[in-house]
């Protein structure tokens, strides 16, 4: 078995039948709501990325799941994914797509892919995630992704395994703190103490795997429209290495870069071309944003954007028919003691609207109301741009896009678990508009709607975030979902 780092989530399992496995291929930016961009991009050719004999696919965000990516790949390749229920209609999707054969896998089921190769799923039964065992005659792979296992899950993985490696997801951020209405060196401390948090999340869970090696991976995303974030959130592999060193982890840590091989015979010394300092990473980074087509697609988007008209009547008749559909069905019941939320809905030149929704096991409803509200009268009061909303409902962008960084939140209390189902239930205000709201236009995705050309100088057999038409390399914003409810953006506070 060897295992190529390609980027982001997505590494490729060459076992010793000679078969490959890839996961997770996304390579298409901008995705979550037109704000993330691959970084640092793939470093390998083409032919590379779509030589592939199996596909893993562990859950649906964009960042693992993307049908403009998947497009390049011939359709007779067979798709792994989690078993799900009549609510996530992924395997048909991919089917209507084109791919002729998905193995769905159920959760702790092991089934043979060929004769030589068995695959292990274990899935994280409170989201949509699913992690990946894949085990050849010779070494055994544990493949994270952004799955976050209970520790019970993670002891059964390393009692029923003699993992190899672990490639483990180390670092995670949200719209914590930096949607939030908080100061500067408050969102610093928060981090800090995320970062720390996340750190030992992959240290117990390595410890639970039992597993000698550790790949980190799964955070290769940047904000390319926002450097406050970038410099705020950023934090490389080599940072989790010298925490987890400093911790006397009795692991090896692998640091690769994208196009680099481990073949089970190497040390973690043996991988030198990692970024190897923040002010490296930050340095590349500005390097990258100034790309002459990164900086041309970023115009293209501010413009398209700002283009799209918020018709309060709509946005108002909407949601309280989203209200009452649910109460109808009895969806999300399960609430504690349930929460008032002040939600403001900026406008360009013009009065602001002002609501206030209440959701509740008795009450799901929202008023339009004459008066900014004020966080110690609510929950918390969320704050959004017109134009990002009308993006939301005509179908630009999915409502959960919003949660990455597109809202302005002012919260005077503490997040808790009905927050944290209030976020469920605006994720899956996208899916009743899909289906209910004739203006929801599936095809107005800035795809569809610009033209845009980026890296016109980049080498023609580098797949580097790029599509490649004719001789040269074209992007498009990715706003791929799928139709089913997501997991929340948000992340509870540590």
């Amino acid at each position: 078995m060897k295992i190529k780092y390609v980027c982001h989530a997505s590494l490729q399992v060459i076992c010793a039948d000679g078969s490959k496995i890839l996961s997770d291929p996304w390579q298409y930016n901008p995705i979550y709501g037109n704000m993330m961009w691959l970084f640092p991009p793939a470093k390998i050719t083409k032919e590379e990325f779509l030589d592939q004999d199996f596909i893993y696919i562990s859950h649906l965000h964009p960042d693992h799941l993307c049908f403009k990516t998947l497009s390049h790949f011939d359709k007779s390749i067979p798709v792994i994914i989690r078993k799900y229920g009549v609510g996530i209609p992924l395997a048909q999707k991919l089917k209507d797509f084109g791919f002729g054969t998905i193995i769905e896998i159920d959760h702790r089921q092991t089934i043979a892919i060929t004769d030589k190769i068995e695959v292990t799923l274990v899935a994280d039964l409170s989201t949509n995630d699913s992690s990946l065992i894949i085990k050849d005659q010779d070494h055994c792979t544990y493949f994270q992704n952004d799955c976050l296992l209970p520790a019970e899950e993670m002891d059964w993985i390393g009692q029923n395994f003699s993992l190899d490696l672990a490639c483990l997801f180390y670092m995670g951020v949200g719209l914590f703190p930096g949607s939030f209405d908080l100061p500067l060196e408050e969102k610093k401390r928060i981090v800090v103490k995320k970062k720390e948090f996340c750190f030992e999340r992959a240290i117990r869970a390595a410890e639970g795997l039992k597993s000698p090696r550790i790949l980190p991976y799964s955070s290769d995303m940047v904000w390319l429209r926002r450097d406050d974030l970038v410099d705020l959130y950023s934090v490389t592999a080599k940072e989790f290495y010298d925490y987890a060193k400093s911790k006397k982890v009795p692991c090896e840590i692998l640091l690769m870069s994208s196009g680099e091989i481990y073949d089970f015979s190497q040390s973690e010394d043996d991988f030198k071309n990692y970024i190897k300092s923040r002010e490296e990473f930050l340095a590349l980074f500005r390097e990258y944003q100034s790309q002459h087509g990164n900086q041309d697609l970023i115009a293209k988007l501010d413009v398209w954007e700002r283009g799209h008209h918020f018709e309060p009547v709509v946005f108002e008749t909407l949601f309280r028919n989203y209200c009452i559909d649910t109460m109808s069905k009895g969806l999300f019941s399960d609430l504690q003691h349930g929460v008032k939320i002040g939600f403001v809905v900026v406008a360009k030149g013009n009065e602001n609207y002002f609501y206030e929704i209440f959701f509740s096991n008795l009450e799901k409803r929202i008023e339009s109301v004459v008066r900014q509200p004020i966080p110690q009268n609510c929950h918390m009061v969320m704050h959004v741009d017109d134009y990002m909303l009308a993006m939301a409902i005509q179908g630009s962008v999915a409502v959960e896009d919003l949660g990455n960084n597109r809202f302005f939140i002012q919260r005077n209390g503490s997040y808790n678990y009905d927050e944290g189902k209030f976020w469920d239930y605006l994720e899956a205000f996208t899916w009743y508009l899909e289906k209910n709201y004739a203006g929801y236009n599936k095809n107005a995705s800035f795809k569809y709607k610009v033209a845009a050309s980026i890296f016109e100088t980049a080498d023609a057999e580098e797949l580097s975030v790029c599509e490649f038409k004719g001789n040269t390399w074209q992007g498009e914003a990715s706003t791929d979902h799928c139709a089913c409810v997501g997991e929340r953006t948000v992340e509870s506070e540590v």
